[in-house]
């Protein structure tokens, strides 16, 4: 009986709730539907803004201030992988590219998307296509401030590039520059690759914002040309209602000399290693036109993904063509140059990246196509244009960035895919010969270097043996590295003003002017100047210093004595009050002083 009268009692109070839930007006009950919706959202809010306010975990802005908070300059974020490599400690390195903060109204901006080609592999920083572009595009337009931000990082595809958009419009770019598509399945969150969150495109995309956020740490093959044909698409759309001038290229890799990865049995097709050496059989033949489809006929059958099959050109292709969009004719270029029209190891380090001359052909498709399609202006027939080669002949890289690339390649070389097994050992069955090869395989190994800090090594190694031609190719090498900042131009500078080579010293600064307008290059500009015995220039340059080193003692003294040279005495004097301020115990104030009077009794 009391267990009877227990359940009447619970069956009351049930009763009892439903009759007041029953009771709420609908209006109130949708109020306190969207309230239990808003409170997680709420909470995230509230906590993101708390975890932003403690500058709790890393920042993964695309750009940041580089080299500190008070730099003048914008750089990619060397910690922005971080965004799409989760699972692994994988972290690619950005290149070093630099844009102003405050745009010039001179300033001409082209950011470029891409992956591991786009980014120079195996190569550093000074050989990248985008690297000799910039160069050309500032020659060709001396008037004009070119900056070219390459945001391309090895293992990354059209999710991150995707990603980036948003962030590169912030900042007022003149140009997009695109050449991407062979990591879609095995980079960062494409359908094959160990980051990947699955073939949903809208999924990714959602995670990919919401990594932003400190609060949240076959077939496939048709999913991975659907990921890149929509975010692809979803680019050129932006980028269209934004007004900003957009260049696409075809892709391109090494079907001549690289056999495919895996070639599996069919019943409808033959076998990828069949198919390629039956290319090879037609261009024994002198049959090069078949053979050179057949080429890739055999890339496109090989069942590892790591080249872009060819229909990924044809989506290039069609949405260029529905967002009227200019495509870089990149294979037409590469088949050119390459015997017999099928490209190979004369111009590819591996499958798919391109040795240093592949690179110059690569800046010199986008070049063209730039001049072609009237990017930057509609005069370029009346622009002054070196060709190609010059560029080649006068480049800054040494013997130290070849060997850092082929040592580079044969780490690649030693594992998966290339070995099937085993560890890799490449870099440690190697044995240095030369000085290039001690100080990259150091790199390489342990990591506690870089190819910048190599350079200034052997730049110094070369220095103290008296080789100075070498030392200077060490210290050019830097300079086209990260040609904005004063710290690279330093070495060089001090070789050349050491020996005396004024002129030389002079073409390199007029030269940094391009990049870098910064008090310290026109400061040695207007010394050297002064040097030559043309005051007025000297003047000219040393007034522009100073307003960017307002302290610099060195620049004070100068300039004073410049005045009084040409017999300026107010202006010499204002500056020597500066000087007697900034540093009133040097000793300079006397001979100032002293050259002076002998300037002014001169004029008696």
């Amino acid at each position: 009986m009391k267990q009877l009268k227990d359940k009447k009692k619970e069956h009351g109070k049930g009763t009892h709730s439903e009759k007041v839930i029953q009771n709420i007006s609908p209006t109130r009950r949708r109020i306190y539907s969207i309230i239990l919706l808003l409170f997680p959202a709420a909470f995230l809010i509230i906590l993101e803004t708390i975890l932003r306010f403690s500058d709790y975990g890393n920042n993964l802005q695309l750009f940041i201030p580089i080299p500190d908070q008070a730099s003048p300059y914008y750089g990619i974020n060397p910690e922005v992988s971080k965004r799409y490599f989760i699972w692994s400690s994988f972290n690619p390195t950005p290149r070093k590219d630099l844009f102003l903060r405050d745009k010039p109204a001179n300033a001409y901006r082209i950011f470029v998307l891409g992956e591991s080609t786009t980014a120079g592999f195996p190569y550093g920083n000074n050989v990248t296509f985008t690297r000799i572009l910039q160069r050309r595009l500032s020659d060709t337009f001396p008037d004009r401030r070119i900056e070219v931000v390459n945001t391309a990082m090895t293992a990354i595809n059209s999710y991150a590039q995707w990603d980036f958009l948003d962030e590169i419009m912030k900042y007022r770019p003149d140009a997009l520059l695109i050449y991407a598509g062979h990591n879609e399945f095995y980079g960062a969150l494409g359908v094959g690759s160990m980051e990947s969150l699955g073939k949903i495109n809208w999924a990714v995309r959602a995670y990919v914002k919401l990594q932003r956020f400190k609060t949240l740490h076959s077939n496939i093959y048709e999913s991975g040309k659907n990921q890149f044909r929509c975010n692809m698409r979803s680019i050129l759309q932006k980028t269209k209602e934004a007004g900003i001038p957009v260049l696409i290229s075809e892709l391109i890799c090494n079907v001549r000399d690289q056999r495919p990865f895996i070639s599996l049995e069919n019943d409808s097709l033959p076998t990828a290693q069949k198919t390629f050496e039956t290319a090879r059989i037609l261009e024994k033949e002198g049959n090069y036109d078949q053979a050179r489809k057949t080429y890739y006929m055999a890339k496109d059958l090989d069942a590892l993904r790591f080249r872009a099959p060819e229909e990924f050109n044809e989506i290039i292709h069609g949405l260029a063509a529905e967002f009227s969009v200019p495509v870089v004719p990149m294979k037409s270029y590469f088949e050119s140059a390459s015997p017999n029209g099928c490209i190979g190891d004369n111009l590819m380090y591996d499958h798919l990246h391109p040795n240093i001359n592949g690179y110059f052909l690569m800046a010199d498709a986008f070049y063209n196509t730039m001049r072609q399609e009237n990017f930057i202006s509609t005069d370029w027939q009346k622009r002054p244009m070196k060709p190609s080669s010059y560029y080649r002949m006068h480049w800054g890289v040494t013997m130290l960035d070849s060997v850092y690339a082929a040592l580079t390649i044969r780490h690649l070389k030693g594992g998966w895919p290339f070995i099937s097994e085993g560890p890799n050992m490449a870099l440690y069955q190697y044995t240095p010969i030369t000085k290039e090869d001690s100080i990259v395989l150091d790199i390489l190994k342990i990591g506690h270097s870089t190819l910048e800090m190599g350079h200034i090594k052997l730049g110094d190694y070369y220095d103290q043996k008296g080789d100075i031609e070498q030392a200077l190719k060490e210290y050019e090498a830097l300079i086209y590295t990260v040609p904005n900042l004063d710290l690279f131009y330093e070495p060089a500078l001090k070789i050349l003003l050491t020996t005396k080579q004024y002129n030389r010293a002079l073409i390199l600064l007029e030269d940094a002017l391009k990049y870098n307008e910064s008090g310290f290059i026109y400061k040695w500009i207007g010394q050297i100047h002064l040097a030559f015995g043309d005051t007025h220039e000297g003047i000219l340059a040393l007034e522009k210093a100073q307003i960017l080193l307002p302290n610099d003692i060195q620049l004070l003294f100068n300039l004073t004595r410049a005045y009084y040279h040409i017999s300026q005495f107010d202006k010499g004097d204002v500056v020597l009050t500066k000087l007697k301020r900034v540093a009133p115990n040097i000793t300079a104030v006397a001979e100032l002083e002293a050259y002076k009077k002998s300037i002014k009794g001169f004029n008696k």
